[in-house]
């Protein structure tokens, strides 16, 4: 077994707990995402009934949290899919 120093010891300590930190950052947004997912597609379903559920395939698609929650707080307020829908995609 290879002699480590002290100082390569302390980089291979900090990598770990920089790749921890980030895998754990990274698991925390895709849990948050696929929670909003989760709730959108609950809420689509009980408003709109099956052609709600039509758009989770688009809506999936979207990674951005603050987009999801909008999403979200818009089901509250859309009377329409098309409504809703003009909420996440481009004009």
């Amino acid at each position: 077994m290879p002699y480590i120093t002290s100082i390569e010891r302390r980089g291979i300590q900090k990598g770990l707990e920089q790749g921890l930190i980030e895998g754990l950052e990274q698991g925390l947004t895709e849990g948050l995402e696929q929670g909003l997912i989760e709730g959108i597609e609950l809420a689509l379903e009980l408003k709109f009934g099956d052609a709600g559920l039509t758009l989770i395939p688009e809506i999936s698609q979207i990674k951005n949290i603050e987009k999801l929650r909008a999403i979200k707080l818009g089901l509250k307020t859309v009377q329409t899919i098309e409504e809703l829908r003009a909420m996440y995609q481009p004009q």
